[in-house]
């Protein structure tokens, strides 16, 4: 399983709902620190460096219990396949949601990243609250400029496009894809990686939430992961912030 995720033609997500200005630093971690503390015990993380954690991908399944078997081996409790942070197994999760980080996850290019992260930390406290992070970040793809040349048909320039709009490589080569082709040239390049980014935004916001329900079923299985034998008792995961 690779990040970011890319489905073209398929609808939409909604606009995630932007959190309030009161706890914003809480607000934007990716995941409860109780439960990446658990899931780094047995296993399942690995530590966070340069801001972002590797997570198995079983702890990014939308709902663990229906697929756990092809995961864990429920006699034993135990992952079927255990191995370590460099595996396939795993993949890179940014720590927050407001980062530099997540703005290369959702499919910006290294470069528009950086240029993007620079231009919301020179606002000040008060200007960052009249927005949020991910409109501020959309607006760079929304409104790209009078040099921008939008592309439509196959006969068009889209990846000239997609390296005005500053997209990662990853999901420049989703959308390029040959076998996609006669979906892509229903709509723009533009809409397309508005449409991927936003989908991008989605799965990591909903990823806390997947989280802390996967971290209270392993919980609950009495998974003993790969480090020590009976983490059940070492943390309570009822009084999630």
């Amino acid at each position: 399983m690779e990040q970011p995720l890319f489905i073209m033609g398929m609808p939409a997500f909604p606009d995630p709902v932007d959190y309030s200005t009161r706890g914003r630093q809480q607000s934007t971690r990716t995941f409860d620190p109780q439960v990446a503390q658990y899931f780094e015990l047995v296993g399942l993380f690995g530590p966070s460096i340069n801001n972002k954690t590797k997570a198995h991908i079983c702890t990014t399944c939308p709902d663990l219990s229906a697929v756990s078997h092809e995961y864990i081996d429920l006699e034993h409790g135990v992952l079927r396949t255990p191995g370590n942070s460099e595996d396939q197994e795993y993949i890179e999760i940014p720590d927050s949601f407001e980062s530099l980080e997540a703005l290369e996850f959702v499919g910006f290019s290294p470069d528009m990243a950086k240029e993007i992260w620079g231009q919301w930390n020179a606002f000040s406290e008060e200007t960052r609250y009249l927005t949020s992070f991910r409109k501020f970040a959309m607006s760079f793809v929304k409104n790209p400029g009078d040099s921008f040349q939008d592309s439509y048909s196959l006969q068009d320039d889209w990846s000239r496009s997609l390296e005005q709009l500053g997209v990662s490589t990853k999901l420049r080569d989703a959308i390029m894809l040959p076998a996609s082709d006669s979906v892509r040239v229903t709509a723009s390049c533009q809409f397309w990686v508005e449409d991927s980014m936003k989908r991008n935004w989605w799965s990591l916001r909903s990823l806390r939430w997947i989280f802390n329900n996967n971290a209270e079923y392993l919980q609950s299985i009495k998974f003993k992961g790969t480090a020590i034998d009976d983490i059940c008792s070492v943390l309570d995961l009822t009084k999630l912030t």
